[in-house]
């Protein structure tokens, strides 16, 4: 299928998210600075020695993070997003950080119920999207400085089979075909992570007939996505070998993610889900 939209690579993205998008950057390298002179990745429930865990090496429901800087952190990121909500949805916002603050709600019940608990999204009365981008934004520079310091991960994810992430255990969120082979290369929307997973391979249900995988391709660029006849279910994925030369060694992920929400409304139009 050919699904064309004006669109280049790497995607354009509005004022608004573009601006969302250096402040996270920024706020992200402070914090990541703040981490590595202060703290250390075991005391926060990562793994010593990864290569005796089986993945995923971080379970949510395990982790201990620091509960005041964390608090800060999502101060932080609600008032980048208040920029760019409309009215009502930034005072419910403002309404989840004061009592998050006046600690009416449990952080670690928050951290270890995410991405979703129906039970804890009545109670916090936070609507269910931007619960999500919060909490992601929030957790995700954590979850990737742990990640990075660990000298065994390569290891630990060439030996790992699945489509689920082998260090916080997330689904994929988007995926890439290298130039020099075509591997498909998984990348998580939690904590960053990139893992190799069988190309015909379906990463939400595994199936792994040919006849039952399709893709749509957006004309004339990298971008396609992968769809799966079996459970409906959908990947976007980033060809590489299309991508300009110019843009070769500069792929970022997030970038990537947040300029092509159109193919997502695409997919779930046709009728597919992401996993």
């Amino acid at each position: 299928m050919d699904k064309s939209k004006k669109i280049s690579y790497p995607p354009d993205i509005s004022a608004e998210l573009e601006d969302l998008y250096h402040k996270l950057n920024l706020s992200y390298e402070r914090l990541q600075q703040k981490l590595n002179e202060e703290y250390q990745t075991g005391e926060m429930g990562y793994p010593e020695n990864s290569a005796e865990v089986e993945p995923p090496l971080i379970l949510l429901d395990e982790l201990n993070l620091p509960v005041d800087l964390v608090k800060e952190v999502i101060c932080d990121i609600s008032k980048m997003l208040g920029d760019v909500l409309e009215e009502d949805s930034r005072k419910e916002l403002k309404k989840f950080v004061v009592s998050l603050q006046k600690g009416d709600i449990s952080l670690k019940e928050i951290i270890s119920s995410y991405p979703y608990d129906k039970e804890l999204l009545e109670k916090i009365k936070l609507d269910e999207q931007l619960f999500f981008k919060l909490m992601l934004f929030t957790l995700r520079p954590f979850l990737q400085w742990m990640a990075a310091g660990d000298e065994n991960l390569e290891s630990v994810k060439n030996r790992w089979q699945d489509s689920n992430c082998p260090v916080c255990g997330a689904v994929p969120e988007l995926a890439r075909l290298t130039e020099e082979d075509g591997r498909r290369m998984l990348w998580c929307w939690l904590c960053s992570t990139e893992w190799r997973f069988n190309r015909l391979t379906c990463v939400n249900c595994g199936e792994d007939k040919a006849e039952g995988q399709l893709y749509f391709v957006v004309k004339d660029t990298p971008y396609r996505v992968d769809l799966c006849e079996s459970c409906q279910g959908y990947l976007k994925v980033i060809d590489e070998s299309k991508v300009p030369e110019k843009d070769r060694q500069s792929l970022d992920w997030f970038l990537n993610d947040l300029g092509t929400q159109h193919l997502d409304r695409l997919a779930q139009k046709e009728g597919y889900m992401r996993g």
